[in-house]
């Protein structure tokens, strides 16, 4: 399913609320469904999950169109490192949705938190339930 298409798919869903919007919405009711050993807790623009054992992950939703081959994520790169650097948590996934040229986790590293135990991933993160839901309301999708 290309980008486009999600988009589509998605603004039959809710077209009161951004694309972006109800990506996060969409990330974030898949994520709080699960609270048996953890919190979930959303903030402005990201959702921590913080497991009872264990130090917590920020999960950054973002609507945009990644190419592995050509990906443009520097400013997320950068919030990612700061939230590191701040110290309350040791995890980041920047979450974009999957498409045909972006289908793997990807690890970065980053050289500048080289004293500090992280991980950073970029996640491409399916909306098959969407286009489900898309077609079961009569959208033409794929």
């Amino acid at each position: 399913m290309s980008f486009n298409e999600c988009a589509n798919v998605i603004g039959v869903l809710n077209p009161s609320l951004s694309v972006s919007n109800t990506f996060f919405e969409y990330v974030y009711g898949k994520i709080a469904r699960d609270t048996k050993n953890r919190f979930v807790e959303r903030g402005e623009g990201y959702i921590d999950i913080l497991p009872f054992n264990s130090k917590g992950i920020r999960v950054i939703p973002i609507w945009k169109d990644v190419n592995i081959d050509k990906m443009d994520i520097n400013d997320e790169l950068r919030t990612a490192t700061n939230v590191i650097k701040e110290g309350e948590l040791n995890q980041v996934y920047l979450v974009y949705p999957k498409n045909e040229k972006f289908t793997k986790h990807i690890e970065i590293r980053n050289p500048s938190l080289e004293n500090h135990e992280y991980k950073i991933k970029v996640i491409p993160y399916s909306l098959n339930s969407l286009v489900k839901k898309g077609r079961s309301h009569g959208s033409r999708c794929c």
